[in-house]
């Protein structure tokens, strides 16, 4: 054989050693320099703490309890900045005021902003949603316009407001984080029902919720 095919061919071989040596290596540095990556799909899941009051006279003496529940949750990164997000909250139970029982709600669609990059851990949010309330309260006493006692009822409302939200995610993995938040909601109930009958204040029936969660986010990419 040729000698310098033979050289050729030698050549050929320590240039794709090279090549091979160095795309591992890149690898290897690439994946030991990421440590977050908040794109693509994702999955969330924890326990929340909730407390809630209103400034109504219509509600005034019924809130301001503190309650346990959870939450799930799907969300889209559009790169590691923006985030689209759907969760689903629940809080109640028996309650401190001597009331049977207590369940709330709360359906969420909205954004979320990551801070920091990749090759950061710990990475800060600030998010912003459209939320859909509802609660459940009862019994209930109740009176009629006039002060007149006219017993207990089962309270179910219903009602639209908004939401922000801040927090701090700690990543365990580039993938699995510890998703840390506070968050307050804000809004009006415009659907009030006393044991299915639907009922109408002469008042705006406001609400306002704070809510403290502590959850896992696996994301999928």
């Amino acid at each position: 054989m040729d000698p310098r095919t033979l050289k050729m061919k030698s050549v050929c071989r320590s240039t794709l050693v090279i090549i091979c040596l160095s795309c591992l290596s890149g690898s290897s540095i690439s994946a030991q320099g990421i440590r977050s990556s908040t794109a693509g799909f994702s999955v969330k899941a924890g326990p929340i703490w909730e407390t809630w009051a209103s400034s109504s006279y219509y509600l005034g003496d019924v809130d301001s309890e503190a309650f346990l529940g959870g939450y799930l949750g799907v969300a889209f990164g559009f790169g590691q900045r923006i985030e689209a997000f759907s969760s689903y909250r629940f809080a109640g139970g028996y309650t401190q005021e001597g009331y049977d029982s207590y369940r709330s709600r709360t359906i969420l669609f909205g954004a979320r902003t990551h801070f920091g990059g990749t090759l950061r851990r710990v990475r800060p949010w600030l998010e912003a949603a459209f939320a859909w309330q509802t609660l459940q309260l009862e019994p209930i006493s109740y009176y009629d316009d006039f002060g007149n006692y006219l017993g207990e009822f089962s309270l179910g409302t219903r009602g639209a407001g908004v939401e922000a939200g801040i927090g701090v995610q700690y990543f365990l993995t580039p993938t699995l984080s510890l998703d840390f938040g506070v968050r307050g909601r804000f809004g009006g109930f415009s659907t009030i029902r006393i044991d299915g009958a639907i009922d109408e204040p002469d008042e705006r029936v406001d609400f306002r919720f704070l809510t403290v969660g502590l959850g896992l986010a696996y994301f999928l990419n």
